[in-house]
């Protein structure tokens, strides 16, 4: 079993997506209750739509959820499969959108650790998908996290 930080790993995959119909208030219950429900807690990953910081496109238009991801989960990862098909279009969704991702997560990160306690660190985990070199440019976008 995966493990961060000493607690077992949860992945939830799937909400936020914009055919889905789930709200933020079920998200945050399905979470808390894992949370409270898991002896020691546990660390909880969104596997959250590509464009889940603008709320566009694959993400549901409801704002909230990203107020939701920031403030509920212990790491992102937006679901990028099929969002391009090259290298031309690898380095435009990385400037377009996980550059964007970064920086909102970073400034997140930053005033966690400005206000220890008050809010939770959040790891940010690109999709990279095997087999084929245009998913590795996403690995790129970890080292601007460091």
């Amino acid at each position: 079993y995966l493990r961060e930080q000493g607690r077992p790993v949860v992945a939830l995959w799937g909400f936020g997506m914009s055919d889905a119909h789930h709200s933020p208030d079920t998200v945050r219950a399905i979470v808390r209750f894992i949370r409270n429900n898991t002896p020691g807690g546990a660390y909880i990953m969104a596997g959250v739509p590509a464009h889940w910081r603008t709320s566009v496109m694959d993400a549901d238009p409801n704002p909230d959820f990203v107020r939701v991801w920031l403030e509920e989960f212990d790491a992102i990862s937006p679901w990028t499969i099929g969002r391009y098909s090259d290298e031309q279009g690898a380095d435009k969704f990385e400037e377009e959108k996980i550059r964007g991702d970064v920086q909102l997560i970073t400034e997140h990160n930053g005033r966690q650790e400005a206000n220890p306690g008050t809010m939770r660190k959040i790891d940010y985990i690109p999709v990279i998908w095997p087999g084929g070199s245009v998913g590795t440019r996403a690995v790129s976008a970890m080292s601007m996290l460091d």
